[in-house]
């Protein structure tokens, strides 16, 4: 018998899919981007592999390598355990929304923002503010997959003062003497200020804190829809249960 070469790694739980009676396809994510393995008896009481079907666990997993086909499991330790969240509503429709979202941005083998979401699941694992940490996921996605938006000084004239809106699909802030060259509302002054949280450094100070709710929930709203239109994404599933579970 040959014996299989196999690799060990930490990587990122983005979800499964169920392969015949008892076996799953597993979706993950780490410092080499987002990859596949094959978990063989996944759904049997006593597998060890379970953990593997929780959306947001971080784990330590070891794999066979193979030629055709599939990676295959074979050991795993869990690293980060975030199934206590899955208890908090808010919490699960969240890492449902991750799941969905990531899987349709990313293919098996594009770079994913691994340590960025590690940062945020840990905080989300810790009962930071759900509305919060999703406006965050979405402008690390953003950033990651080369949409950026300015949130500094004016997209047209670059002055930083009397900013009163954004289009998100022209890059940004808009000021007051430039408003007439968009087709853009006024903004409320909060929506500027979660827009500018969005795009934060994700610091101790930023993922302790919790954006208004009202505005959140806009921002957030459009920050998915343009992440939808700019890819031609069909309509999130999961993120209309993630706005109900925050309002």
């Amino acid at each position: 018998m040959i014996k299989r070469e196999t690799e060990n790694t930490i990587a990122l739980v983005l979800g499964s899919t169920q392969y015949g009676d008892s076996s799953a396809i597993v979706s993950l994510a780490g410092d080499n981007g987002l990859f596949a393995l094959m978990a063989k008896g996944i759904y049997k009481p006593k597998s060890q592999l379970k953990p593997l079907l929780i959306t947001g666990n971080i784990v330590q997993v070891e794999y066979a390598k193979a030629i055709k086909g599939p990676y295959i499991a074979s050991s795993l330790r869990v690293v980060m355990d975030v199934s206590d969240s899955l208890k908090d509503y808010a919490s699960s429709c969240y890492l449902m929304y991750l799941e969905e979202l990531s899987l349709s941005l990313f293919q098996y083998g594009d770079k994913f923002p691994y340590e960025e979401m590690k940062i945020i699941i840990n905080a989300l694992k810790d009962k930071k503010d759900v509305l919060s940490l999703s406006i965050l996921t979405l402008g690390v996605l953003h950033h990651v997959l080369g949409i950026e938006i300015n949130t500094d000084d004016c997209i047209s004239c670059h002055k930083s003062k009397n900013i009163v809106s954004y289009d998100l699909s022209e890059g940004g802030f808009i000021c007051s003497d430039c408003f007439f060259k968009y087709d853009a509302s006024l903004k409320d002054k909060m929506d500027l200020f979660v827009l500018k949280y969005a795009f934060s450094s994700l610091s101790e100070d930023i993922l302790s804190k919790s954006v208004p709710k009202s505005s959140g929930i806009r921002v957030l709203a459009q920050l998915n829809d343009n992440l939808v239109t700019y890819f031609d994404l069909k309509p999130m599933k999961s993120f209309s249960l993630l706005l109900n579970a925050l309002y």
